[in-house]
């Protein structure tokens, strides 16, 4: 999104939008693995002294892969205390906030997101997906290549 400066009026103007979201630049090493969507915002900008003021929304619908069953999930983002401060030049006729859309959507993004609170995730032992179906693994079941320190004892001096 492209603010011109010189159509920002004294009292500040709104802006209501979408942008595309291939603004998000995803990789498949990304937390987000898709957006199909637009990012919407709801904007309000002012010019005060020699910097532009934005301040307002920014939302998006994105496709996770949850943390546990590494299935991918939807999910809505969104940043409502999007704040932002850029530094005008005297000669400087437009700013560019695109990147900080973006950066407002990747960082609102969950750090551990789940498709559901009771996800039960993927058995340790098959692998299979336990939110589908049920395996015959027992859970109890340790990883014998730590056995060994079992049998570690300590001199006490």
């Amino acid at each position: 999104m492209i603010v011109e400066i010189l159509k920002v009026p004294e009292e500040g103007r709104r802006y209501v939008g979408t942008e595309s979201p291939e603004i998000l630049d995803l990789r498949p090493e990304d937390q987000i693995r898709s957006a199909s969507q637009p990012i919407d915002y709801e904007l309000f900008v002012e010019v005060l002294s020699a910097d532009l003021i934005v301040r307002g929304v920014v939302s998006a619908t994105v496709g996770l892969v949850c943390s546990r069953c590494a299935e991918i999930f939807s999910t809505f983002v969104s940043d409502s205390a999007f704040l932002r401060a850029y530094e005008i030049e005297p000669d400087q006729e437009a700013v560019d906030i695109t990147p900080d859309l973006r950066d407002a959507i990747l960082l609102h993004a969950p750090s551990f997101p789940l498709c559901s609170e009771d996800c039960a995730g993927l058995c340790p032992q098959c692998g299979v997906n336990r939110n589908r179906e049920e395996c015959s693994c027992r859970g109890d079941e340790t990883d014998l290549r730590w056995n060994s320190l079992d049998t570690l004892r300590f001199d006490k001096e």
